[in-house]
């Protein structure tokens, strides 16, 4: 990135005394690279705060420095001045913070924490069961998958005996190629495939290029047995976020974490006999089978079943979320190779037997409710992208778990109170799902802030804070508090040209009279909670509604968009306490004096103020 330590140092000295901060800020700019962020398992979120900070520190040290000005003239502008412009740009950096990461980066650098240890450590974890087993009808369907997919399924048969020596060339060349290209070259084999296989099967001639392990198997899948669906996960969307399998089971079409039944990594072939499962893969599975559970809680699925295969053996592990959500725990099965066999003893099994369950099935006018995609879940809902025959464009339906019924009629009474709100979604329909789980239609589908990251641009969020904060006033003027404002709460949608920003999921809100009343314990999320909640639940006392809370939520939520490494402390906080959770929004916001207003003009649930503070903050 070309800044140095004079330079780092320089710039930090408009936020901290002394070069401690520059020297650290060095260290990372030239320790950072690839291989120690996977050895220390940073974040990405991490990885793009420091990179931003760094490319910050240079511009603000390379303005820093007086412009060299004509002989004989003044200087137009002091420096301390500029240091003062640039401060508004570098406050964001605490040294706690970047002390934080360097920690981790020297903890990795040091190779005491690297991907192949922490395999070994899953590996030593991990109890050997017997997660798969093979019946005479499971040969019976290899046997018959591997006919229906013709001379591809010849080339598997091949890739399977202990002698093949299959590489993955073919698959190199194949993630290299542009998305476009890739796809018409795939339309352009596949219709090849077909008239070969059909003029030319009989007389056993050869077709196209040798594939490497995923290319076979990529072409096996398209005649696997069973009512399963198999994808190849490099051209859809990820049920791991952002890692990518190389092949995912599920019980629909459209591929979700709910209804994955295995998650496939697919190996080359090499001599050593254990190279396809060596620890790194064992821990790249392991993480894989996380970040499907972290998306979903406890009650929705407790394990995931994985596999490692090069078609000559497989391995298969199961990951199993620990009793009172601490940790994870892990089930490695022995080598098999009987490989395509063992495949099918799972596409051919009922989905729960592996954690997973069909989608509830929900009608709208008689209609069938098409769920299209997972968009999340909660404790106690989860929320699906969805189409109607009858309703233009795509929808939202929210699928509560029968035992928070109460809520969802809370929410539809509420949704049904601010009709035509701007900044509101809108109710489309409700009904009761075939599991006697109560849903709600809405609409629009849009793009939430996520708690881990964030799909949409800063600049773009100055467009829709004033829409959020007179959603919440509007709300507000109707005694309707909602209680739960977050980032996961704040939702834009991104397919008008003019993006509409919307306050989501009024489960908790709750009719507030005239005067604040008591209500039956705390509804929310804690981290986001205004600080007189936390007062009163830090000292014992009835905790109730008011406007200011939601106000001062919004706020907090926004603040936390916009200064990712504190998102990231405040959500390594675990089970957190009231107590706990005030001093650290309050050394937050220690110097910080412009969101120390906004915070202080919420508690007096003065709108403008707030509105007028933030759209500046973010433009």
């Amino acid at each position: 990135m070309g800044i140095t330590q004079d330079q780092a140092s320089t710039a930090c000295k408009a936020i901290l005394s002394g070069d401690e901060l520059g020297d650290m800020l060095y260290f990372l700019e030239h320790e950072l690279d690839e291989g120690v962020l996977r050895s220390s398992r940073l974040p990405s979120d991490d990885h793009a705060a420091i990179v931003g900070y760094l490319k910050r520190a240079k511009k603000a040290a390379a303005a820093a420095q007086p412009p060299a000005a004509p002989p004989g003239s003044l200087p137009t502008i002091h420096e301390g001045q500029r240091y003062e412009d640039y401060r508004r740009e570098m406050q964001d950096i605490a040294a706690e913070q970047v002390r934080r990461q360097l920690r981790a980066v020297q903890k990795g650098g040091q190779g005491g924490d690297s991907v192949t240890e922490l395999g070994y450590q899953v590996m030593e974890e991990a109890r050997i069961q017997r997660l798969v087993t093979v019946t005479e009808r499971d040969r019976a369907a290899a046997q018959l998958w591997v006919q229906r997919a013709g001379h591809v399924g010849q080339q598997v048969l091949e890739a399977c005996k202990p002698t093949s020596r299959l590489g993955e060339k073919g698959a190199s060349k194949r993630k290299a190629m542009p998305q476009k290209r890739l796809r018409r070259c795939e339309e352009q084999q596949e219709g090849v495939q077909e008239k070969q296989q059909l003029g030319q099967q009989q007389e056993g001639q050869q077709e196209g290029p040798e594939l490497g392990v995923q290319g076979l198997f990529s072409r096996l899948i398209q005649k696997s047995p069973g009512l399963f669906h198999v994808h190849d996960v490099h051209r859809t969307k990820s049920v791991c976020l952002d890692m990518k399998p190389d092949c995912v089971v599920s019980c629909t079409a459209h591929c979700m974490p709910i209804d994955t039944v295995l998650i496939l990594d697919l190996k080359g072939q090499s001599e050593s006999r254990k190279e396809y499962c060596r620890a790194s893969h064992i821990y790249q599975l392991a993480c894989y089978g996380v970040k499907l559970l972290e998306q979903l809680p406890a009650v929705c699925r407790s394990h995931v079943l994985l596999a490692v295969t090069d078609l000559r053996r497989i391995r298969f592990l199961r990951v199993t979320r620990k009793p009172g959500g601490d940790g994870y725990g892990y089930e490695l099965s022995e080598e098999m190779e009987e490989v395509i066999p063992a495949l099918c003893a799972v596409l051919l099994s009922e989905p729960s037997k592996y954690g997973a369950a069909y989608p509830p099935e929900l009608t709208h006018d008689g209609e069938q409710v098409q769920l299209e995609s997972f968009l999340g879940a909660g404790a106690t809902s989860s929320v699906y992208r969805c189409s109607a025959a009858g309703q233009v464009g795509h929808m939202v339906a929210k699928v509560v778990r029968p035992a928070f019924q109460e809520l969802a009629d809370i929410e539809k009474d509420v949704l049904e109170s601010l009709a035509g709100t701007p900044g509101v979604p809108a109710l489309v329909g409700k009904g009761v799902a075939t599991d006697s789980s109560p849903f709600l239609l809405l609409k629009p589908q849009g793009t939430t802030f996520a708690e881990g990251s964030s799909a949409l641009e800063l600049r773009r969020v100055a467009l829709g804070v004033g829409q959020l904060v007179d959603a919440l006033h509007a709300a507000h003027d109707k005694r309707i508090v909602h209680r739960d404002v977050r980032p996961d709460n704040i939702m834009v949608d991104v397919d008008v040209e003019d993006a509409t920003w919307y306050i989501i999921d009024w489960g908790c809100a709750v009719r507030i009279p005239m005067a604040p009343t008591p209500v039956s314990g705390f509804c929310g999320t804690i981290r986001y909670a205004s600080d007189r909640v936390l007062q009163l639940m830090a000292s014992g006392g009835l905790v109730d509604a008011s406007a200011a809370d939601d106000l001062q939520s919004l706020v907090k939520a926004l603040f936390v968009l916009s200064h990712p490494l504190e998102r990231m402390e405040l959500q390594a906080e675990g089970q957190p306490d009231a107590g706990g959770l005030l001093g650290v929004w309050r050394r937050f916001m220690q110097g910080r004096s412009m969101w120390s207003r906004l915070m202080d003009a919420a508690a007096r649930s003065d709108y403008d103020v707030v509105r007028t503070g933030l759209v500046e903050r973010f433009e």
